[in-house]
C-alpha cells in the first residue's frame, strides 16, 4: 500500500491576487495528490490557473499574489505552514520545478556548470559536476562535458529545457512540476523530452505534475489527468477516461480543439472546432453560478445560479457539472 506520507499533497489550496477590488481568488480550493512514480496531468486553457497553482506549490508566488488558505503536505509536513524556511528546505532537495521557457530561467551569464555547483552550494552538497555530467547525460545530451562549459545562449531550446530538468534533478528531488515544458520546442523536440520525463518516471520514481493545455498529449504520457478552468478543477480521473470520453463539457472541448486527438480519416486540412469565448480573468467570473456556464451550450438557470461541486461520475472519475456528459456504453 502506498505511504501517504510519500508524497505530495495538495487540499484546498485558494490562491488570491490584487486588483483595484481587493483581493480576489485566481485559485479557488484546488485538490490533488501525487506519488513517487506517477504522472499527473493538469490541463486547461491559459488562464486557468495552472500556473499559478503549481507556483503556489513551490512557495514562488509573484507580487500581487498570496496564498489565502489550503495545505502543501510533502511528506506529511505542510509547506504554508512552515513558510519560506519549509520550502527553502524542500525546494531542489524533495521538489522541483521546470519552467516555460528555459532562455528566462537559467542565468544567461552562467555556464551549465556554474550553475549546478551553486545550487549544490545552496543545499550544503559538495560539489560534484561529475553528477551533473551523468544527469546531462541521462536527460540525452551528447558530450555532457561541453554543455557544463556552454553558456545558455550557446544551446538550442530543446537542449536547454534539458539542462533545467537535469539541474532539478541534482540534489536528489523526488517530485518534479512541470509547467509547459514544451511550449518553446518543435514537435520533435518537444516529443523528446517528454519522452526524458517519462523515463525518469519509469528509472527513478520520479513523480510528475506536468502541466499543458493539451489533452491530446498528456493522454500518451499521463496515468491521470486534471482539467483546471477559471481556478477550479472541474474534471479529475484516469487519463484513458478524462481524454477518451471526458464528462465536463469544458473538457470535452478541449478534447475535440486537440490536433492530436482529431478523429481517424480526418485529413490534413481538416477544420478543427473551436471553444467560443474566452477563460474568464479572476475579476470577471461572477459569484454563485458556474463559470463555464457563458460557454456552454447545455447551460440551464440552474447553471447560472450555482456552481456544482466535484462529483463521481464513474468510478475514480469526478466532474463538477450539474450536466455532465454521458458515459461510454459498458
Amino acid at each position: 500500500m502506498t505511504n501517504p506520507d510519500a508524497a505530495l499533497q495538495v487540499e484546498n489550496l485558494r490562491v488570491e491576487v490584487r486588483t483595484p477590488r481587493g483581493w480576489i481568488p485566481a485559485v479557488d480550493g484546488i485538490s490533488f495528490c501525487l506519488h513517487p512514480g506517477d504522472m499527473l496531468g493538469l490541463a486547461g486553457e491559459s488562464g486557468s490557473g495552472k500556473s499559478l497553482a503549481v507556483l503556489a506549490v513551490m512557495g514562488l508566488l509573484p507580487a500581487g499574489a498570496r496564498t489565502a488558505s489550503g495545505t502543501v503536505r510533502l511528506d506529511g509536513v505542510d509547506l504554508l505552514a512552515g513558510g519560506q524556511a519549509a520550502w527553502r528546505t524542500a525546494r531542489g532537495r524533495r521538489v522541483a520545478m521546470v519552467f516555460q521557457e528555459p532562455q528566462s530561467a537559467l542565468n544567461p551569464v552562467l555556464t551549465a556548470g556554474t550553475l549546478a555547483a551553486d545550487a549544490q552550494r545552496a543545499h550544503g552538497l559538495p560539489v560534484d559536476q561529475g553528477r551533473m555530467a551523468d544527469l546531462l547525460g541521462r536527460v540525452g545530451l551528447d558530450n555532457p562535458a561541453r554543455v557544463l562549459r556552454s553558456y545558455p545562449h550557446q544551446l538550442s531550446g530543446g537542449m536547454r529545457q534539458r539542462v533545467l530538468i537535469a539541474l532539478a534533478l541534482l540534489c536528489g528531488a523526488s517530485f518534479l512540476l512541470a509547467d509547459e515544458p514544451t511550449t518553446a520546442l518543435d514537435a520533435s523536440t518537444a516529443a523528446e523530452v517528454l519522452g526524458v520525463l517519462d523515463r525518469l518516471r519509469l528509472e527513478a520514481g520520479l513523480g510528475v505534475l506536468l502541466v499543458s493545455h493539451d489533452l491530446g498529449l498528456l493522454a500518451t504520457r499521463a496515468s491521470r489527468v486534471a482539467v483546471m478552468y477559471a481556478g477550479r478543477i472541474v474534471e479529475e480521473g484516469p487519463a484513458s477516461a478524462v481524454v477518451g470520453w471526458p464528462r465536463h463539457p469544458y473538457a470535452h472541448g478541449l478534447q475535440a480543439c486537440s490536433w492530436s486527438l482529431r478523429p481517424p480519416g480526418a485529413g490534413a486540412g481538416a477544420r478543427l472546432p473551436v471553444l467560443p469565448g474566452a477563460v474568464p480573468g479572476p475579476a470577471d467570473r461572477g459569484t454563485g453560478g458556474c463559470a463555464f456556464a457563458p460557454r456552454c451550450d447545455a447551460a440551464d438557470d440552474r447553471c447560472h445560479a450555482a456552481a456544482p461541486d466535484l462529483a463521481e461520475v464513474a468510478a475514480g472519475h469526478s466532474a463538477a457539472c450539474w450536466h455532465p456528459r454521458a458515459g461510454a456504453a459498458a
